[in-house]
């Protein structure tokens, strides 16, 4: 229900499922309507049955896809900032839930698009550390947005880590990508 956008009928079978189904929602049916509710920009009821999961009479374990979800939210209300902060709690709980690589592309292209650029570079690099290459266009934007912000230098570095890690024609085209930048830091020196 929740895919063809019915999030109001999905949240009353999911509120029905323990009378009519005799079952409890599990983490996975409350990620469901956490998703419902972010594709329709709904945040108070997404922040309301969040809380109400976590920490009310249901205290579901949260998974990675809730810690997504969680950041994604935040994001969409333009706090990446709070975002890339809670990447942290899975790991330093100790509770066997670790940020996954969708998560970590979405808090790039989030930050990036909040021109917050060195976080940017700081995950874009533990990415490259688990051998995870960023999507292209993910990292262009970060590329771009460090040369903006006078950071020829990260940007070169990080160039070059992608065309290492790249193969094929993606070699040539973050040869590209490292001209334009070059290029782009010419036109910011001069003006």
């Amino acid at each position: 229900m929740v895919a063809t956008g019915d999030v109001a009928g999905a949240r009353q079978v999911f509120d029905g499922m323990p009378d009519k189904a005799g079952m409890q929602p599990d983490i996975v049916s409350c990620n469901e309507m956490l998703k419902g509710y972010l594709k329709t920009g709904d945040h108070a009821a997404f922040d309301l049955l969040l809380k109400e999961v976590t920490g009310g009479k249901r205290r579901l374990k949260p998974n990675v896809t809730t810690y997504k979800l969680r950041m994604s939210a935040l994001c969409a209300k333009g706090r990446s900032f709070e975002a890339e902060e809670l990447l942290d709690v899975p790991r330093l709980n100790g509770k066997g839930v670790s940020p996954n690589f969708e998560t970590y592309i979405m808090l790039i292209e989030a930050l990036v698009e909040n021109n917050a650029f060195v976080p940017a570079l700081e995950l874009c690099k533990e990415c490259l550390a688990n051998k995870w290459a960023p999507p292209f266009q993910a990292v262009k934007g970060l590329i771009q947005g460090l040369v903006k912000s006078r950071k020829v230098k990260h940007a070169k570095e990080l160039g070059m880590a992608m065309k290492k890690a790249a193969k094929g024609d993606a070699k040539e085209e973050w040869e590209k990508v490292e001209a334009d930048a070059f290029q782009l830091a010419l036109a910011e020196m001069k003006a």
